[in-house]
């Protein structure tokens, strides 16, 4: 019996320590929220990405880089892909855009995102519409 009060008592020690230490953690959590397609098949890309966090700190180190991965795309040329970091009223979100229309109806990239408190890294899939309807 005073086995298992000894047992008992070591493993409430050990929840309370555990629940303390995380308690008083900072936990820092950035992520990419699905991604707002602007643009249509033969257009100039534009998507929005919104970006997901809880620390203002996280915002102070966030390195942005986006690249393409359309694998075996033929003949066709590769669009450039450029982003930009905005801030406006409702949050802060990736935009990315193109210099040369997209001709390739399915187009791939990845977004990954460097911070202070970790890398995030997401790939990205899209089915353009060749219109879109307003």
């Amino acid at each position: 019996m005073a086995t298992f009060v000894m047992k008992s008592r070591a493993l409430q020690i050990i929840s309370v320590c555990f629940l303390v230490t995380m308690l008083s953690a900072d936990v820092y959590a950035l992520a990419l929220a699905d991604l707002e397609l602007k643009s249509s098949l033969n257009q100039l890309l534009d998507v929005r990405i919104r970006l997901l966090t809880s620390a203002a700190n996280e915002m102070e180190s966030l390195e942005i880089k986006v690249t393409v991965l359309n694998e075996g795309a033929g003949n066709h040329m590769l669009p450039h892909l450029q982003h930009e970091l905005i801030q406006d009223e409702t949050g802060t979100y990736i935009k990315v855009t193109t210099r040369d229309a997209v001709r390739e109806p399915v187009f791939r990239f990845l977004v990954e995102a460097i911070w202070s408190g970790g890398r995030y890294l997401r790939e990205y899939s899209l089915l353009i519409d060749p219109f879109v309807q307003r």
